[in-house]
């Protein structure tokens, strides 16, 4: 895990395995997990699902194609969707657990959406209301959709970080994602021994190409007295 966080690279497991690794990495909330698991009030099928999912063993096309159930391991529902559309099934994104699970799946993107904009809106209103009284927290742009540049121009928000520098050191962390995705793909050949091992990489994800200050945050949290972003 050291060796892991020294190079910066989590494009691969420092386990034997993506499930070994979450069960033994401290602070993800294995107690909870275990006692929601243990509940008579779920339903089993629900707690199947879990564990499918933690053990890398939930029937997505990817899994199913691995154990020869399924020809490929290309998304049906966005096969689906672009033979809606009259367009070709070429080039599918794998369908993974994280796929379906986004907005990146164009069957799924629209329930994704509501489903992170409901979480967003309840976790914003927990910590507004069960925060500390002294404290002058204000989240900025939940209200709207707005690109983060638009975000910083039309806001007080550069007053306490100005945008040349975000834009300047965010630049900087996103080459070194780049550079860590380019290492990955060289080292894919050796690593397809363990598809456990392997992380799937959608390049056909639109997010990946968007422009910093064009891309669109949830909301910015600002503490003013602190000058905290």
């Amino acid at each position: 895990m050291l060796q892991l966080q020294e190079a910066e690279n989590w494009h691969k497991p420092a386990a034997t395995t993506w499930a070994a690794e979450f069960l033994l990495r401290e602070g993800e909330s294995r107690e909870c997990l275990g006692s929601w698991i243990n509940s008579s009030a779920v339903h089993e099928a629900k707690k199947r699902r879990a564990k499918q999912v933690i053990t890398c063993s939930f029937p997505c096309g990817k899994w199913l194609h691995r154990i020869g159930v399924r020809k490929s391991p290309g998304c049906e529902l966005c096969k689906r969707e672009r033979r809606k559309d009259i367009t070709s099934d070429d080039a599918l994104p794998l369908e993974t657990v994280a796929h379906l699970q986004s907005a990146g799946c164009k069957a799924q993107k629209k329930s994704v959406i509501c489903a992170h904009n409901r979480c967003w809106g309840y976790l914003r209103g927990a910590i507004l209301m069960h925060g500390e009284a002294k404290r002058n927290l204000e989240f900025i742009g939940g209200e709207q959709d707005r690109q983060l540049q638009q975000l910083w121009a039309e806001t007080k928000i550069g007053d306490i970080l100005p945008w040349e520098d975000v834009e300047r050191e965010a630049e900087r962390l996103l080459e070194s994602m780049r550079a860590n995705a380019r290492d990955s793909e060289n080292s894919r050949a050796s690593q397809e021994q363990d598809d456990d091992r392997i992380v799937d990489w959608d390049e056909t994800d639109p997010y990946n190409e968007v422009i910093f200050g064009r891309r669109r945050p949830d909301s910015v949290a600002i503490e003013w007295t602190s000058k905290t972003l």
